[in-house]
């Protein structure tokens, strides 16, 4: 379980996240949506151990902030839009750098395991600056799973991915998730229309604060999600549903 009590986190006075409660139970698949700047990927490097907070971050009772960064690898890993890729390194042992928490011990099963089951074994040797989108998001999220965590951070995972990758990842994620009932998702997502295939619960932030929080497919019929977007007359829910007839 991750617990977050009278949580602040910001950039040096600025906070952006205030003051926020949220309880996300194991076993949970959360998304989390908002307008541009209102503190979605900020959240989730506090989770993660990147960004200082105030207030509480607990996960299974432990305080993230007194944890260890290896420990805390342990038990967290993050998928994030943007990947500073400096070297050419092939894709296994990119995947191989999710056990280096564990000081790279009794790897090589989990690591074959996960080279199979993600259909990865005709590229092992390709530098994974010469993957497309799909590939690396493929092995980025090997070397997450790699890393053996109860909780999966994704922050954008379908930007710049084709639908057909867009579909992988979700099937992918079904498995990890259905193999272990402990196991828990908190993902920001743009892409509207695709929150309940990925998330079944999400929150709607605005302003740094929880403003909703609800089934995804509930959140995307709320009125409360056109004031936050600030849609004006034009309702979203609509528009998704819409543009979703234009294509049947």
């Amino acid at each position: 379980m991750i617990r977050m009590s009278g949580l602040s986190v910001g950039y040096g006075r600025s906070m952006v996240i205030k003051d926020l409660e949220l309880t996300v139970p194991d076993g949970s698949r959360l998304g989390i949506i908002g307008p541009n700047g209102c503190g979605k990927t900020t959240l989730l490097h506090a989770v993660c151990g990147i960004l200082p907070y105030s207030g509480s971050i607990k996960i299974d009772g432990g305080e993230i902030k007194a944890l260890k960064r290896r420990e805390l690898s342990k038990r967290v890993a993050l998928l994030s839009q943007s990947v500073n890729i400096p070297y050419s390194y092939t894709v296994y042992d990119t995947i191989k750098m999710g056990r280096f928490v564990y000081g790279g011990k009794d790897g090589e099963g989990i690591i074959d395991d996960l080279i199979s089951s993600l259909g990865l074994g005709g590229i092992l040797h390709r530098p994974i600056t010469a993957l497309s989108g799909g590939q690396l998001q493929r092995v980025l999220l090997a070397r997450a799973f790699a890393q053996e965590p109860k909780l999966l951070l994704l922050d954008e995972p379908t930007n710049h991915l084709d639908i057909i990758s867009q579909m992988e990842l979700c099937d992918m994620l079904d498995d990890w998730l259905g193999q272990d009932s402990s196991r828990s998702v908190i993902g920001v997502i743009h892409e509207l229309g695709l929150l309940p295939r990925f998330f079944k619960d999400a929150v709607l932030l605005d302003g740094g604060r929880i403003v909703l929080s609800n089934s995804s497919a509930d959140i995307i019929k709320s009125s409360e999600l056109n004031r936050a977007f600030g849609s004006g007359d034009r309702n979203i829910a609509e528009f998704l549903r819409d543009s979703f007839k234009l294509m049947m």
